[in-house]
């Protein structure tokens, strides 16, 4: 890396340059304006003052030049901010990914990620900030991403953006909103991934957002219900609303609501009252089309957490199982068409041949809480569908099931159960504590057991 200076006028200009790594020159120059007098007369700066200022453009270029991006006139040729790489990267992955997953990427991106660094060209960006503004060894010219990270968590957004779904009408929201500790994680896992990209394209030579430290990791506070509430909301639904307490049931048995893509062909009863169900054969999602507006789409490409599993239903989610479908069957009698066996459970069609959107589980869960609590049903505030299922995995690991069990039976991986279900044996943990005081009090005195 080489670097030049000449005095024009009154102002130095200064100019280092040298190979890139596809072999293209690059080259970038600057201008070391004069100095002003007392008495308003322009003089040049001394010449050890610009070779300092030249100094300082070699070990920029050099920086440019190790970050592996292309500068000077070649620079406008090729892949040169944050948002024109990441942007070259979602539609590169886009096709190989969900589609409600790309539309997660893709927002992430157009709220948090582009309106904060999107100017800024990839080269600069860093894990961190290794000096504070102000020290003598600080770096202008360094983005960190774990300084973003940080702002994220404490001023929040820019804003964030929301359409309407009826006039499509682009609105800004959330400004000034701080991100939770599992949104970050969310966009440090879109930009991980984009970076990545970039690092693969040549863009940059290593990925800024691996050792980025993240804010601290906040649990959200357990929503689970007591298992007396929830007796008492199962109670409620038999009366109130049949077809949600399916719903219920089927998150109680280990479902998600990807899950509700379920059909009849995949539901068996026993003689005995009992039954089983076969989920993960397709997730229910909603993604948005090639106009932004939002629509049901089936998958059948397995995922990570879509596995195909069967589970056991007791008598109770069997009986009301059927009665669905004794419903529904009477339903398209009335209409005058025939239930086919591939018809879905939750369907608004007499035919059951359209699914319900994701959002009708979430609405109709919402409202029967509502509802329920005006009826003098308590201890639902702040449960989730998704708590549901919660519920059901503490209670079987506290009755002492085998974690692989309840693994299998919520599609969950055993590093899963063991990193996010630990803490939800109390009995067992009470046990243990008993056990150890036991043992302790048995050591100070041994004559006890002799």
């Amino acid at each position: 890396m080489k670097g030049t200076k000449r005095l024009r006028g009154k102002s130095w200009q200064l100019r280092a340059y040298s190979g890139s790594r596809d072999g293209t020159k690059l080259e970038i120059s600057d201008t070391v304006p004069p100095r002003k007098n007392p008495d308003g007369t322009k003089v040049p700066v001394s010449e050890d003052e610009a070779n300092d200022e030249l100094a300082k453009l070699v070990v920029r270029a050099i920086r440019i030049r190790d970050g592996g991006a292309v500068a000077g006139k070649k620079q406008k040729q090729g892949i040169v901010t944050l948002q024109e790489g990441f942007e070259a990267w979602l539609k590169s992955a886009r096709p190989a990914l969900e589609p409600n997953g790309a539309d997660t990427d893709e927002d992430v991106l157009r709220n948090y990620v582009f309106p904060h660094l999107g100017h800024y060209e990839l080269w600069r960006f860093r894990p961190n900030q290794l000096a504070a503004p102000g020290d003598a060894d600080y770096d202008q010219d360094i983005v960190s991403m774990q300084a973003f990270y940080a702002m994220l968590a404490e001023k929040g957004t820019i804003g964030r953006r929301r359409v309407d779904r009826k006039t499509r009408v682009v609105t800004i929201v959330g400004k000034g909103e701080a991100l939770g500790s599992e949104a970050i994680r969310r966009v440090h896992g879109t930009c991980r991934r984009a970076f990545a990209y970039c690092v693969e394209r040549g863009w940059i030579r290593s990925n800024p957002a691996v050792g980025a430290k993240l804010p601290p990791k906040i649990k959200r506070a357990a929503s689970t219900p007591a298992a007396a509430a929830l007796a008492e909301f199962v109670a409620f639904l038999e009366q109130d609303d049949p077809e949600i307490l399916v719903f219920l049931d089927l998150m109680n048995s280990g479902a998600r609501r990807v899950d509700m893509g379920l059909k009849w062909q995949e539901v068996s009863f026993a003689a005995e009252g009992g039954g089983a169900v076969t989920f993960g054969v397709r997730g229910l999602i909603t993604a948005r089309d090639e106009n932004g507006k939002s629509q049901v789409l089936i998958r059948t490409t397995p995922t990570r957490k879509r596995k195909l599993r069967t589970v056991a239903l007791d008598a109770g989610p069997a009986t009301r199982l059927m009665a669905l479908r004794t419903h529904q069957e009477a339903r398209a009698a009335l209409c005058g068409v025939a239930l086919p066996s591939d018809a879905y459970v939750f369907s608004g069609a007499p035919d059951g041949t359209v699914p319900r959107n994701p959002m009708w589980f979430s609405g109709g869960f919402r409202n029967a809480k509502a509802r329920a609590a005006k009826a003098g049903v308590g201890g639902l505030t702040g449960v989730r569908p998704y708590d549901v299922r919660h519920f059901m995995i503490t209670q079987l690991l506290a009755h002492g099931v085998a974690p692989a069990v309840v693994a299998e039976r919520a599609g969950n991986s055993q590093r899963t159960m063991d990193a996010f279900y630990r803490h939800a044996v109390p009995a067992q943990d009470q046990a243990a504590a008993d056990l150890m005081a036991r043992i302790m009090r048995d050591a100070a005195n041994p004559s006890v057991n002799r």
